[in-house]
């Protein structure tokens, strides 16, 4: 059945997990099969899917646990790359939730002005000079202090937040 958007589910019966598996890729067998005209880019355009399993009574004991089961391991499936198979395994409850509450803090963060820029010198190396600078975002976090960008900036450039930070770095600088 169509469960959302572009998204579908498909319910196995008595299917152990190694069958699930089987079925998943004739699913993506299938869909890689089917070319589709795309009047804008090309003559053709490929198809892909990415599968998230949840099987029960492994995963869920019932229906609402296993669709969410479901959606958490489609979500890591998408994250790895279109076209991936994902099965769903606790933690990835636990990283979904985390990936969530990350998001929705960095857009608390934009609102709050939360970011700051550190300014680090860049010196010539025949003269020792200073030539420039480098603006290096930091995000003061209430709770955790100075967070590095390494730790956000990805999933920031995952969630579109990306664009309206650089602005404010640029605004800032």
């Amino acid at each position: 059945c169509r469960y959302g958007g572009e998204e579908f589910a498909v319910l196995l019966l008595d299917t152990p997990k190694r069958a699930a598996a089987s079925v998943a890729g004739e699913l993506r067998s299938l869909v890689e099969d089917f070319a589709f005209p795309d009047r804008e880019r090309q003559p053709s355009g490929r198809l892909t899917i990415s599968i998230g399993v949840a099987t029960f009574p492994d995963d869920a004991k019932d229906a609402q646990s296993l669709l969410k089961g479901a959606d958490d391991a489609l979500y890591r499936a998408k994250a790895q790359g279109r076209g991936s198979l994902c099965f769903f395994e606790p933690a990835l409850h636990q990283a979904v939730l985390a990936r969530a509450t990350l998001d929705a803090e960095l857009r608390l963060a934009l609102r709050n002005d939360e970011f700051v820029l550190h300014y680090e010198p860049l010196i010539d190396g025949r003269d020792g000079r200073v030539r420039g600078a480098e603006a290096l975002i930091r995000w003061n976090h209430p709770a955790r202090g100075l967070v590095p960008p390494g730790q956000f900036i990805r999933i920031a450039e995952d969630t579109g937040l990306i664009e309206p930070i650089g602005q404010w770095v640029l605004r800032t600088a």
